[in-house]
């Protein structure tokens, strides 16, 4: 069992010929918040996929506390899981997209007690009971019976983000959870992730949000051009950036 609860080291993807992640290394403690920063089309969303093992890589590997995600090692070679290990595998990686992803024919109750009973066999009873504390839990107590189409975009990313804690993630994956918000709905999404991180949840967040990767985040990761170019506390990184890169990017967004 490893000390890590996200460890990746000289990671490599490629789609075609063109190479989107360098040999990157990148690593979360458990219990922290780790926020990944970056200009569009530096990899950090393709990282973020990486780790849930929703991307094929070339080289490195990734592993959740200790355990190779998404392959095996056999001999001096690695082999791809089945179809079945690797949906086993993300159900300790829970992972909330721009978009939300919700189901627009179910129910939010049937969204997020649909896994639960496919995938662990839970009781129905004990899924729904669970749905119902965790919307309360995100501000949505008394919506098990609304559809997406009826909940703002806010709301629908609650939802999403009670959906992933069904599984009893591991490690919470948050790519840009905010940046399909308008933003007077941001702040309730971002609320409800700064109770998770003051409830100890591991969490790596890929966000433009920059005053909650300031106040929320243990370590802030920069990344361009496929690479990870400093890593840091968000004193470090933010307030004192060592890399010309860096420096250059927050000039702009800032």
């Amino acid at each position: 069992m490893s000390d890590l609860a996200v460890s990746v080291r000289g990671l490599v993807k490629r789609f075609g010929g063109r190479t989107v992640l360098r040999n990157v290394d990148f690593s979360v403690e458990p219990g922290r918040v780790s926020c990944i920063i970056g200009p569009s089309g530096s990899g950090k969303s393709t990282l973020l996929r990486c780790l849930n093992s929703l991307e094929e890589i070339q080289g490195g590997e990734v592993r959740i506390f200790g355990e190779l995600q998404g392959y095996v090692l056999s001999g001096r070679a690695y082999r791809r899981l089945s179809p079945g290990r690797l949906a086993q595998q993300r159900e300790h990686v829970g992972m909330v997209f721009q978009n939300f992803n919700l189901f627009p024919h179910m129910t939010v109750a049937q969204n997020l007690t649909c896994a639960p009973t496919l995938l662990r066999k839970e009781a129905a009873a004990d899924a729904r009971e669970r749905a119902a504390e965790l919307l309360s839990t995100v501000g949505l107590a008394g919506y098990e019976l609304s559809y997406p189409a009826h909940l703002s975009g806010g709301q629908q990313q609650r939802v999403a983000i009670a959906r992933a804690l069904m599984m009893n993630p591991r490690v919470l994956l948050f790519d840009e959870p905010t940046s399909a918000l308008d933003a007077e709905r941001v702040s309730e999404v971002l609320d409800v992730m700064k109770a998770l991180a003051k409830a100890g949840k591991t969490m790596v967040v890929v966000t433009h949000e920059l005053g909650f990767a300031r106040e929320v985040a243990d370590i802030v990761a920069f990344m361009d051009e496929g690479e990870v170019v400093e890593t840091g506390t968000p004193e470090q990184v933010l307030g004192r950036p060592g890399r010309d890169r860096t420096r250059a990017f927050l000039s702009k967004v800032l």
